[in-house]
């Protein structure tokens, strides 16, 4: 009994002088919390940090230190991770105690989210080894790529032994994945910038429109003026160079202005009438800066009459003839100016449009009608919007 027992200490002593070894022999490695850019969403920084600390962990080789406890010590130190430099970090790495420091910068362009990781080493400053990956899609995206950076930071790629802060131990960190292997992402550089803005969203806006209608009569000296000022409630859907608008607009008021050598008068229309517009636009984007683009617009427009009724709610168009009911329908050609504001997946897009009107058969009718030339009759229309949409990209 007595050797036997005496066996099982000498085995329990050799596990555990084992064990200690073991720990002592893995490198001790600070993640520090994920660096993101301004306009990102900052719910991101904790599961991309988390997806590389797990990573770390799983590949067994390091010794992770405790994200609360890193924390603890910065803020102590009054350290700011955001807009660290290498060198910062080094001086973080010094702090916790640390042989390694991990650093994880998150960015987006566009609909495509880069990742990058790499580690430090402490005693040299020097970069041990880097990586980093790309994916296009929502910004949930940037944590499966962080999930990819971490494998590969952790040695899970491609490991080569490189030489440890101590010298008697050595450290297994990544080497460059042969280029076409599927189990890490590829060595990656930062794509550059985009020169165009967001290339797509889809939106909600709500336009002014102020619908200018004029009739003049050479012979007689006489005209008519129509003013209809109404909003428009609109769905958006932007690419980078197409916009296509569909909304419901309502009109309630408006000024009806007559003048002449026989009469002149002026009142008020309260008819409502309610359309379906439907807009066609080619964008031509400019980028001013890394969050505004100018949007250059022209295109076609259609306005479908839905209905048209006094204020008693009567329906005029019963008594109209059905030309008289098709020249209630505009068709457009629209120049415009967009300015596009980037806030991360959120869209601020306030636009300014003119349309041009296209005479109808109703129109040449009345430019003809009791007059001795279609030239002494002249009929113009045009309608200004300005608007806002609030958008999020897809």
């Amino acid at each position: 009994m007595e050797g036997s027992w005496g066996v099982r200490a000498t085995a329990a002593l050799a596990m555990t002088a084992t064990a200690v070894a073991v720990s002592w022999a893995q490198p001790k490695v600070a993640v520090l919390e994920a660096q993101i850019q301004q306009n990102m969403d900052p719910s991101i920084v904790v599961p991309v940090t988390d997806k590389v600390v797990e990573k770390l962990v799983q590949s067994g080789r390091f010794i992770v230190l405790d994200r609360a406890n890193i924390e603890n010590v910065l803020k102590e130190r009054e350290f700011q991770v955001s807009g660290m430099t290498d060198q910062d970090a080094v001086t973080a790495g010094k702090y916790l105690n640390a042989d390694f420091i991990a650093v994880v910068k998150v960015s987006r362009v566009g609909d495509t989210n880069f990742v990058s990781g790499k580690m430090i080493n402490v005693g040299t400053g020097a970069i041990q080894s880097s990586t980093s990956a790309q994916g296009d899609g929502k910004l949930a995206v940037a944590i499966d790529l962080a999930s990819q950076v971490g494998s590969v930071l952790s040695g899970g790629s491609g490991a080569a032994v490189v030489p440890s802060p101590r010298d008697d131990r050595n450290l297994v960190a990544p080497s460059p994945p042969k280029e076409g292997s599927s189990r890490a992402p590829s060595q990656l550089s930062y794509a550059p910038a985009k020169t165009g803005p967001t290339d797509g969203f889809l939106g909600l806006g709500i336009m002014g429109n102020s619908y200018n209608w004029k009739g003049s009569a050479d012979s007689v000296n006489s005209s008519e003026k129509i003013k209809e000022d109404y909003f428009s409630l609109s769905f958006n859907a932007v690419a980078k160079h197409f916009q296509f608008d569909i909304g419901l607009a309502w009109f309630t008021s408006g000024t009806y202005d007559l003048s002449g050598t026989s009469n002149d008068a002026s009142y008020d229309i309260t008819g409502k009438m309610t359309y379906l517009d439907m807009d066609a636009l080619l964008r031509l984007p400019l980028r001013l800066g890394n969050h505004m683009a100018l949007a250059f617009l022209g295109g076609a427009e259609y306005d479908l009459n839905l209905s048209y009724k006094d204020s008693g709610g009567k329906d005029l168009k019963s008594s109209m003839t059905e030309k008289e009911k098709s020249n209630l329908n505009r068709f457009l050609f629209d120049l415009g100016l967009g300015l596009q504001l980037d806030f991360g997946n959120v869209i601020l897009y306030p636009q300014l449009i003119y349309g041009f009107k296209v005479k109808s058969d109703a129109d040449r009718d009345l430019e003809n009608s009791n007059q001795k030339t279609a030239s002494d009759y002249s009929i113009k229309a045009g309608q200004l919007k300005f608007g806002c949409t609030l958008g999020f990209t897809f």
